[in-house]
């Protein structure tokens, strides 16, 4: 019962680091559109 909540625990850790993940990405993307010069 703790192995499975110690996964379960795991695996919202990694969903929240790869949403993380993806909302700097599409921020840097919208500033990419923004400013095309800016890297």
């Amino acid at each position: 019962s703790i192995s499975l909540l110690m996964a379960t625990v795991g695996e919202n850790v990694k969903a929240e680091e790869n949403l993380e993940k993806k909302n700097l990405e599409s921020l840097r993307m919208a500033v990419n559109r923004e400013d095309p010069d800016a890297k």
